[in-house]
């Protein structure tokens, strides 16, 4: 099972080795724009057979599978969000004013408000203490460098696949925590609900990385959807 990842918001790069340690993980932060990003995934995607996505990372997985420049590719989404901020039209998703508090936040200092994010991933977690080692200076410091978050915090923000069709997507497998307090499990039942093959798969008492909570369950999983 060849393997191409793509880590979430506020992380490293590889911040999804341990469930796919052979995996090819993707570094796509770094990049000036959204479009340059997608071009990325799609050049990486050829010559694997799924792509699996936490969280942003998963958002852009499936948005590059959207815009059609992936073919046949098996998506694995982890705690992705169909919408990130509630709308008007949708009121699925994290209020808007709170968002725009983290954003405050987040000019004012950067690295305190990532360690507060760090720690709302494991928020609803009964491995919570384990997941907590992995929060190293090393690792925040990786997640900081070179990455432009705010921007992608904005991006994020303003995304919504909310009135888009999505009958031709492929194949997606969902995999969310129900304690999730970052990405609410109800952003995987609504995605899963207008998905045309879809598979969704709760993790119970576990927060916002299923990936950390169980991998070897997040690995098996995946190798079921991929049919290996």
């Amino acid at each position: 099972m060849r393997v191409l990842a793509l880590a979430g918001w506020g992380q490293p790069h590889d911040a999804l080795s341990e469930a796919f340690p052979d995996a090819t993980h993707l570094k796509y932060s770094y990049l000036p724009s959204m479009q340059q990003a997608l071009e990325l995934i799609a050049d990486t995607s050829r010559g694997h057979d799924v792509v699996v996505g936490w969280s942003l990372g998963g958002r852009l997985a499936a948005q590059a599978a959207f815009a059609k420049l992936m073919q046949s590719k098996k998506l694995v989404l982890i705690a992705s969000a169909f919408q990130f901020s509630k709308s008007t039209e949708l009121p699925l998703g994290i209020p808007q004013e709170q968002n725009t508090k983290f954003r405050e936040n987040y000019l004012r200092n950067a690295r305190r408000t990532l360690d507060k994010g760090w720690e709302l991933i494991i928020k609803g977690d009964k491995h919570a203490e384990r997941i907590r080692a992995r929060f190293t200076d090393a690792a925040k410091e990786s997640a900081l460098a070179g990455n432009d978050w705010l921007r992608w915090l904005d991006d994020l923000n303003g995304f919504t696949f909310h009135g888009k069709n999505l009958s031709d997507m492929p194949p997606t497998l969902l995999l969310h925590g129900d304690g999730d307090a970052i990405v609410y499990p109800e952003q995987s039942r609504h995605f899963a609900g207008l998905l045309p093959q879809s598979k969704l798969v709760m993790f119970e008492e576990c927060g916002h990385a299923p990936h950390w909570h169980d991998p070897q369950a997040v690995r098996r999983a995946v190798e079921e959807f991929a049919g290996v």
